[in-house]
């Protein structure tokens, strides 16, 4: 998941960048959301700023 799909798809209260940073913390401390590493290949190409979802069940 990218922070672009939130930007585009999400939420109108979240099409700014300068208000996502706020909700995509709070999710990758409760644990629904894991960062990736810088680089890592989404889409077949490099990014920044990639994160994993985490569905309930799943082990992180």
């Amino acid at each position: 998941m990218l922070p672009s799909d939130i930007l585009k798809h999400g939420p109108n209260a979240l099409r700014e960048r300068s208000k996502l940073s706020g909700p995509l913390g709070a999710l990758v401390k409760a644990g629904w959301l894991v960062a990736l590493p810088e680089g890592a290949e989404v889409r077949a190409v490099s990014r920044k700023e990639a994160y994993r979802i985490v569905r309930a069940g799943n082990a992180v």
